[in-house]
């Protein structure tokens, strides 16, 4: 109790009013693509760790937070399906034995720009590269028949983007009624690559 009141009251502000404003940008002067040529994505972590679980530990998790990657727990398939960006694990055949269920955990520290600029289809490549190196993988791909869902549309009912909203979605509990388990997701100005591996993922 500090003896303080809150409350909203209008005060004058020094705002900022766009008066007109041209939707396409001026072109840029001469010569800049070559001074400002574009930066390639990275390819690899600055710096990472990897190594097997604890058997007696439980529980996994994989996310991107503070400039890192942290994994716990998660099984080599998983860390493949996320490298290669593959639909289902089906996708991934040759592995010896078991060790596509063997777990491991990853602490591994982003290339500069951090997690604002990494999402699960860019972290990808560096992923990939890391289990490459670490574990002298060779791959090489090839067309097999596999079952598979297939997006289509049939009665869409979307929104144009909002180009001041972020890209992005989520997930919620389904309403109140809804079989157990069930989720909605969200999604704002995505695109429908993206919106197919969120559901992917989500499955």
């Amino acid at each position: 109790q500090l003896g303080l009141k809150l409350e909203q009251r209008p005060v004058p502000t020094p705002v900022l009013v766009v008066d007109s404003v041209n939707e396409n940008p001026a072109p840029d002067p001469p010569g800049t693509a070559e001074a400002l040529p574009p930066i390639p994505p990275p390819t690899a972590f600055e710096v990472a760790d990897i190594r097997p679980t604890d058997p007696d530990s439980r529980g996994a998790s994989f996310r991107i937070q503070n400039g890192r990657l942290t994994v716990q727990g998660m099984p080599m398939i998983f860390l493949l399906s996320r490298a290669l960006n593959t639909a289902t694990n089906e996708q991934i055949i040759g592995l010896p034995g078991d060790f596509d269920a063997l777990r491991f955990n990853i602490n591994a520290q982003l290339p500069a720009g951090g997690d604002s600029d990494f999402d699960i289809l860019s972290m990808g490549p560096l992923l990939r590269n890391l289990l490459v190196d670490r574990f002298r993988m060779k791959y090489h791909t090839e067309e097999r028949p596999q079952t598979v869902y297939r997006l289509t549309v049939v009665k869409p009912k979307m929104k144009k983007a909002d180009r001041e909203s972020r890209i992005g979605c989520r997930n919620a509990n389904g309403p109140p009624g809804s079989p157990r388990g069930t989720t909605v997701m969200t999604c704002h100005n995505t695109s429908m690559e993206r919106f197919a591996t969120q559901l992917r993922n989500t499955s």
